[in-house]
């Protein structure tokens, strides 16, 4: 996306512009050569075309695309079926009561993408009252504007939008204080925990042998119990280390033979990919500028989560292959096991999230949190995506290097 900085003679009324600003941004716009994409989030149909009205009569060469509600618009943004070729839009316009996805939520959902998050955001309100409410939301826009808006108000919004957006796209790539403080407190959790847990493990064994022959089959049972506590704790406090560590490790940015990564991703998994049987086939995926310690644990942890979550008695088939689109560098891995319902993608992320009984799936469900983690360091994004079967996940990061890949994302 290409922001468009420009200074504009404002008259004393808030919202009105002189018609020299709007022919300036139209000598912009030609210079060049598009015409700035509009994504309006806008349930009703008249207000729609109110707001439609208003772009087309502006001098501003500008495209419009509606979304009805807010998962149409988070499948355009996200640029799945129908909408895989839609251009990213320069700017959103959000009708804050939009239906199925809430203004808030949607731009919540677009903050936690690393791409879509640099797109600025309008929301609009039927009433000052309304946009006063929305002001109070944990999540912020960047500008707000009561409905409906003429033509006059076009470049305005376009101006409010555009001016610091370097410094927002900074703000949001630096971690908060909140997120420095959580992982420094998930380290020393993990850390003076482990000891404890380590002298209940001992004590437990040591208590299970001094019962002797002569131990009751529910003694031997209790035991067993603590003993098998004890290991998942500590399994769940590695996980909460290694989380910790992946938010904290230094990283040294440098290109990297992805590729190659993912297959050492793969021998380090050499045990599980042998007891799974699993055939995983790793096509180029091309040279990409990341940390290659972080993002082979990445890569492990994606991997380990395809194997681990499979059919019985089925073989389990994973393809890695990667592409490149508008800047953006796109890694897939599809698997042939039982997929992901739509309503669990997102919670899959989270930390320690289990949807199955215990014990249905190996693992304490950290290994995608970490992901996520690793992920976004590097200014990317991960999801999953629609797929004829199995499950796919998707890795997006910028295409700071320039990957060796000539064919587009499909």
């Amino acid at each position: 996306m290409t922001s468009i900085h420009c200074r504009w003679n404002c008259s004393a009324t808030f919202g009105l512009l002189c018609w020299t600003s709007l022919e300036h941004m139209a000598d912009i716009m030609r210079e060049q050569q598009r015409p700035i994409e509009i994504l309006l989030i806008e349930p009703n149909a008249t207000d729609a075309e109110v707001s439609r009205e208003a772009f087309r009569a502006s001098p501003m060469p500008n495209r419009v695309c509606l979304a009805g509600d807010g998962e149409e618009a988070l499948r355009i943004l996200r640029r799945q079926p129908p909408y895989t070729h839609q251009l990213a839009p320069d700017v959103i316009l959000l009708e804050l009561n939009v239906r199925r996805r809430h203004g808030p939520e949607v731009i919540e959902e677009i903050g936690r993408d690393c791409f879509a998050r640099k797109i600025p955001i309008v929301v609009m309100a039927a009433s000052e009252a309304d946009i006063a409410i929305a002001r109070r939301y944990p999540v912020r826009a960047r500008s707000y504007i009561v409905k409906p808006f003429n033509v006059e108000s076009v470049p305005k919004i376009i101006a409010l939008t555009t001016d610091d957006a370097d410094a927002i796209e900074q703000a949001a790539a630096e971690p908060t204080a909140a997120e420095r403080e959580l992982s420094e407190f998930s380290y020393i959790v993990s850390h003076d925990l482990a000891a404890p847990l380590r002298h209940v493990t001992a004590f437990s064994t040591l208590l299970a042998r001094s019962l002797g022959p002569d131990a009751s089959i529910d003694q031997i049972a209790y035991c067993e119990h603590i003993q098998h506590a004890t290991h998942k704790c500590q399994a769940m406090l590695d996980e909460i280390l290694a989380f910790s560590r992946a938010q904290q490790a230094y990283m040294t940015i440098e290109p990297c033979d992805a590729t190659l990564l993912m297959e050492m991703a793969m021998l380090q998994l050499s045990a599980e990919v042998h007891a799974a049987g699993a055939d995983i086939t790793i096509e180029p995926l091309g040279k990409v500028s990341m940390d290659s310690p972080l993002m082979t644990l990445g890569f492990k942890h994606a991997l380990s989560n395809a194997i681990k979550f499979r059919l019985p008695d089925e073989p389990v088939k994973i393809n890695v292959s990667a592409a490149t689109h508008d800047g953006v560098w796109t890694v897939h891995i599809a698997d042939n096991g039982p997929g992901v319902a739509l309503d669990r993608q997102e919670k899959m992320f989270q930390l320690f999230y289990q949807d199955e009984p215990e014990g249905a799936f190996p693992g304490v469900g950290a290994g995608l949190a970490i992901l996520r983690r690793i992920v976004r360091r590097h200014d990317g994004a991960v999801r999953f995506v629609e797929a004829e079967r199995g499950a796919c996940l998707e890795l997006s990061l910028p295409d700071r290097a320039m990957p060796c890949l000539t064919h587009e994302a499909a």
